[in-house]
């Protein structure tokens, strides 16, 4: 399967019909060398309908994450803040997507859902 398949499965955190998506951006990933969709990063990926999609897309892509990403700028309490939100998103994404998160899974959908 690859992002944006014809076979689609429902979202993840509202069960609308969804799309294979990163979690961890593939921007990211390019950064470090890494295929995003490699068969080693498949754990990373999930179904996501468009709205919540963006939801982790507006996360990642603020300025300062995106030069911090791109060229290793300096890092500003503000791109702290920035990559704190975008961290928990991560790491309640990729525990539900795999069954192993650190919250119930009603939990972690509902503190997703209303980012």
């Amino acid at each position: 399967m690859t992002n944006g398949s014809i076979d689609k499965e429902p979202c993840l955190l509202c069960g609308a019909p969804g799309t294979l998506e990163h979690i961890i951006p593939q921007t990211l990933c390019c950064q470090f060398e890494l295929d995003p969709n490699s068969d080693d990063l498949a754990r990373t990926r999930t179904w996501l309908c468009v709205r919540h999609n963006r939801a982790g897309g507006r996360l990642h892509q603020r300025d300062e994450m995106m030069r911090l990403i791109a060229n290793g700028s300096p890092v500003t309490r503000k791109t702290l803040t920035d990559l704190a939100d975008w961290t928990v998103w991560v790491l309640l994404l990729l525990g539900l997507a795999n069954g192993d998160g650190v919250l119930a899974p009603e939990q972690s959908r509902q503190l997703l859902r209303d980012e």
